[in-house]
């Protein structure tokens, strides 16, 4: 089976990296007021700097055991290098399996994802018309869509869904 992973705010705490650029926001909307359109192309850095949240390698190496891992993300095409260089470095399964592309809903489908982990909530409202199974890493600004879909707080909490036992230490 394959599982789709977004990267930004999924598995890469990206917001923390723009708040020390950008100044601190409650996140009440997806995206940071001060940012402006050119702000990733002047910070690519930030790909490489993003802390990846806690268990989130590990826990993605344990269900590669058993599924094939793609990660699927709306960074631009130029982040790639950034982008396996930052999974490679975190100790991610399957470093190389990224997709890249304006339309995730569309990757979900062509590539036959069973289940797709994501946070961003106009990738979750597009998703929702498709025949994928969403896991969403909570945030505060997807809480409109707690009560739809599944949801994970900590990375530790997606074992629940994989019914998969074990422990991640």
């Amino acid at each position: 089976m394959k599982i789709g992973v977004d990267i930004c705010n999924t598995v890469a705490d990206v917001l923390t990296e723009i708040e020390r650029r950008l100044g601190k926001y409650d996140w009440h909307t997806y995206y940071h007021p001060n940012m402006p359109e050119s702000f990733f192309e002047e910070n690519k850095d930030i790909f490489l700097k993003a802390r990846p949240y806690a268990n989130a390698a590990k826990v993605l190496k344990e269900l590669s055991k058993e599924h094939e891992i793609i990660y699927i993300t709306s960074r631009p095409a130029w982040a790639k290098e950034y982008t396996v260089q930052w999974l490679k470095s975190h100790d991610f399964p399957n470093p190389e399996n990224v997709i890249f592309t304006d339309n995730k809903a569309k990757a979900v489908v062509e590539n036959r994802v069973k289940y797709m982990i994501e946070d961003a909530p106009h990738e979750i409202r597009k998703m929702l018309s498709i025949d994928v199974k969403l896991i969403m890493k909570v945030q505060p600004y997807n809480k409109d869509y707690f009560y739809f879909i599944r949801k994970i707080v900590k990375w530790d909490d997606i074992m629940y869904y994989f019914n998969l036992s074990r422990q991640i230490a």
